[in-house]
Formats: structure tokens, sequence, C-alpha cells
């Protein structure tokens, strides 16, 4: 058997020589999905651990090596996207086939490896195809909410446990990526966009949810360790106002506005500064900016604030 190891060692190390670039990434997916089908169909434990130690180190090249950042061709219609195709198809045979046979460990790592790298290159052919900063962002979060609802959809159908977890986490990261992310840096028609989208996909999921009501219900004992696990993650971004980057890209500068210096901070802990104060807004600002499309900068961050309409009085009498 250990002839058998070194003989596989040494002819994935031997394409190095007889091919380079897109056709080696091509070799050595093609020899990693072969011996981990072999493997699987013949269920042999020892070659099942080498098969995976060759897909480490091909998806590591797919992912990481791969040069073809300038295939500029039909979304989705090019070798790029090709690549990923074969290793998902690869990885999801080799599940479907060790799924019916002898528990392996970590057999169900094989499927989510799949769906990892069918979605990682979709997102990527898209980084390609579109070249607009703020509509190729609103392209990535189309792309994770088809996935999410095909995997849903399927995985609740045809009571496939796999593709619902998938479909779980997948709407988590796209409901975050919305809030914590594109309502900060896209450009306004791009929000707008984005905003009505996931508005109708939260009515879509509550029609999904009444179809398969009986199922999620049961399912719920089963995904509750999940569920809190994400909502214990996404309390690390849920943060108190404070200052953040900012992209002015989407953004047009209007006009300088004359901070009043602020000299006592107060702060929950030791070492925590946190400054309040007062911003006027005159009514020229006011009237060419919307409130939900105004940022105030300062070094490149934003400014947490919070803005309401004051019925006031000036020195000489004039209403604010």
């Amino acid at each position: 058997m250990i002839h058998l190891y070194l003989l596989l060692g040494f002819t994935f190390a031997a394409l190095l020589n007889f091919s380079e670039g897109n056709w080696l990434t091509f070799a050595w997916i093609i020899f990693a999905g072969v011996i981990s089908l072999l493997s699987s169909k013949f269920e042999n434990t020892h070659l099942r651990y080498v098969s995976a130690g060759f897909w480490i180190l091909a998806l590591f090249k797919l992912y990481f090596f791969n040069p073809m950042d300038d295939v500029n061709r039909l979304f989705l219609l090019n070798e790029r996207f090709a690549l990923y195709v074969l290793s998902s198809l690869f990885l999801f045979g080799t599940y479907y086939i060790q799924k019916n046979k002898d528990s392996f460990w970590f057999h169900r790592g094989f499927i989510y490896m799949g769906i990892f790298t069918f979605i990682l290159g979709t997102l990527i052919d898209a980084y390609h195809t579109v070249h607009n900063e703020h509509y190729r962002n609103l392209g990535y979060s189309y792309v994770l909410a088809f996935y999410a609802a095909v995997f849903l959809f399927i995985g609740f159908k045809y009571s496939f446990r796999s593709l619902r977890i998938a479909g779980f986490i997948i709407t988590a990261v796209l409901v975050g990526k919305f809030y914590f992310y594109d309502i900060w840096t896209m450009s306004k028609i791009v929000r707008i966009i984005a905003g009505f989208t996931l508005g109708t996909g939260f009515i879509l999921v509550s029609l999904f949810y009444q179809k398969f009501k009986d199922k999620i219900i049961n399912y719920q004992n089963t995904s509750g360790l999940l569920l809190l696990f994400l909502a214990i993650f996404a309390s690390f971004f849920a943060s108190p106002l404070n200052a953040e980057k900012i992209d002015t890209k989407g953004y047009r500068y209007y006009k300088e506005i004359q901070i009043p210096k602020l000299s006592n901070p107060t702060g929950s802990e030791e070492g925590e500064k946190l400054f309040y104060g007062r911003i006027k807004l005159d009514e020229d600002i006011v009237r060419h900016s919307g409130i939900n499309d105004r940022r105030i900068v300062y070094n490149d961050r934003t400014v947490p604030f919070i803005s309401r309409n004051v019925i006031g009085a000036y020195e000489e009498g004039e209403k604010k």
C-alpha cells in the first residue's frame, strides 16, 4: 500500500513538469477528483485521507494561484468558472458515493466545500464581469440571494439537511452584508435597489415559511445551536456608535462644517473617550441632502449622528 501512496504522490508532483498555469490547475483538480471518487467507490479509508490532501492542494491553487484574472468573457461562460464547476462536481460526486456507505467522519465536508467552491466561483466571475464598484457589490448580493433561495427550497422540498444548513448560513451572511456594509458604502440608487430587493426577499421568505412550516418547526430543534452561533457572531458587529471608515467614491462633497471644540469626554469604561455635541446644519445643507443619504466625514471616517428638525429662534429672532 505504501508503494501506491508514493506512486500517487510522485504522479501529483510530476504534473508540474507537464503542465503549468491553468492546465496545471485543471490537471490537479482531475487527479484529486478521480482519486476521491475511486477511494469512495471501493471504500478505501486510507486512500480517502490521501485524496483529501490532494484536494487541499488543488483547491488552494484554484483559490489563490489561478492565473486567469485576465479572462473577461461572458458571465459564467468562460474557462475560469468552468474550473470551479468541475471542482464542485467532483466534490458533490464524492459526497454522494460516501453518504450511502460506511460513515466517514468528515464526508459532509465534501458537500460543504463543493457549495463554497461553486459560490466562490460565481462571485469571482461577477467581480470580473461587473466593473462598476456599486453595481458589482449589488451583484454579490444577488448571487448570495439566488443560492440561498435554491438551497433552502431544495433542502426543505427534498429533506436535504446539508443544503438547509448552507441556505441558512448564506441568508445570514446576506442580511449581515446589507446592514453592516451595503447601506454605508453603496450609492443612493443602488441602496434603493438593494433595499427593495431585500424587502421582496422577506416577503418570499414569509410565503416560504407558510409552505414548509411543519418542516421548519421540526427542524428548529436541530438548528437551534446554529442559530445561536449566528446570533453570537452577529453580536460582535453590533457595537455602539463609533466612527467608521467610509469610501467617499459614491458621494459628492458638498460643504465644510465647523464643529465646536469638545473638551469633556464621557465614557463608561476607563480609557474610553466618547464625545457628544450638537452641530447646526443650515437650511442649504438640509435642502440639498436627504436625511438617509447624508454623511458627515472627519478624517476619512463617518461621524455617527442623529438628525432632527428643531424650531427655535436666533438672537435676531429668525426661525431656524
